[in-house]
């Protein structure tokens, strides 16, 4: 069924729903609340309140999102192997020796720990709120609950969306994408936004950080995602040349930079957080205009939400007052190679 199809049926049902109500004896009755305040959330937790920069892109379009493992951990344990025997050439072997003591491969096991935050808002109505809402009353119509229910999922929304690039101003174990402590910080590659740049240095550096991301990870890994700031981004959509005016400074960058990693499916996004202003005092005090460049792999680095956005069913305890919570649990990004993420600063 697509959006259409069911925001019609949501309105056929929302009638229904009325001329039933106006039908009821018990317009304050228990049974009738709850299905008015539960209707109400479900159409909220539905709608998606900001968008990053992209229509229906959000945060798992820029890193791995693993929902629905290990929830109501405090603490979730990721472990890594490595080789630790000798190198390749000391396999050779001579065959005309009988009993050659062979070589041995060795690995060894490490772990890294990483925190999970748990997050949980309460909001409560009374049955004048429910009454005004079941009439649509007011020239909010759904009035005050549906607004509260919007606020509260926003402000959910919007945070985690800033715990996913920048971490936690108050807890300093939960970090994002942009303030990895272990990620190498290159700050002479890129001085300047990369919209100020000619064509010459434009197509000189999109060569130059692939080479870069490519041997800061040891020759291991072809990076496929390049994260600038949301004001480079904006300041790219002029033309290329006057010889090629319909293509942009924009749409050149992101044919360079797949052609550069051999993948069509290479993708350099922007987001707001990666701008000076907004990352000002966990950046460095006045901020730093922030570029990441990474390989999009979940082995590599993820967020994990063990618990999703989820709302109580509204109770009540007197019968004049109704209550919900929402609550969740996610970590910060972490990224688990360090070497596969590069930063580019100034």
């Amino acid at each position: 069924m697509n959006r259409e199809e069911k925001n019609i049926i949501e309105a056929i049902r929302y009638d229904q729903f009325k001329a039933n109500a106006e039908k009821k004896q018990n317009a304050m009755g228990y049974e009738q609340a709850i299905t008015t305040l539960s209707g109400i959330k479900a159409g909220v937790v539905e709608q998606k309140f900001y968008e990053l920069l992209f229509p229906n892109m959000g945060i798992s379009d820029f890193v791995p999102v693993r929902v629905g493992e290990n929830a109501w951990t405090e603490e979730l344990v990721q472990f890594m192997d490595y080789v630790t025997g000798g190198d390749f050439e000391e396999g050779y072997i001579d065959t005309g020796i009988n009993g050659a003591r062979l070589a041995e491969v060795q690995s060894a096991v490490d772990s890294k720990k990483v925190k999970v935050k748990t997050w949980a808002k309460a909001m409560s109505y009374t049955l004048a709120d429910v009454e005004k809402a079941q009439r649509g009353v007011g020239n909010a119509g759904w009035s005050k609950i549906t607004a509260q229910e919007r606020a509260r999922k926003k402000d959910f929304d919007l945070g985690f969306q800033k715990i996913a690039f920048l971490g936690a101003e108050s807890d300093s174990e939960v970090k994002g994408l942009l303030t990895q402590n272990d990620a190498t910080v290159n700050q002479t590659l890129i001085t300047k936004p990369i919209s100020a740049m000619s064509n010459t240095e434009m197509s000189a550096l999109i060569k130059d950080l692939v080479a870069k991301g490519v041997e800061n990870s040891n020759d291991t890994v072809m990076p496929d995602m390049f994260v600038i700031p949301l004001t480079d981004w904006l300041g790219l959509d002029t033309p290329y040349s006057n010889d090629y005016p319909l293509v942009s400074k924009r749409e050149y960058l992101i044919k360079a930079f797949q052609t550069a990693t051999l993948n069509p499916n290479a993708k350099i996004l922007a987001v707001a957080y990666a701008d000076a202003q907004r990352n000002a005092g966990i950046i460095g005090e006045a901020g730093k205009q922030c570029y990441a460049l990474y390989k999009y792999d979940g082995e590599s680095g993820r967020i994990e939400m063990p618990v999703a956005y989820t709302s109580t069913q509204v109770n009540s305890q007197d019968g004049f007052t109704w209550k919900s919570v929402a609550y969740a649990q996610h970590t910060g990004y972490k990224q688990f190679r360090e070497k596969e993420l590069l930063y580019f600063r100034y």
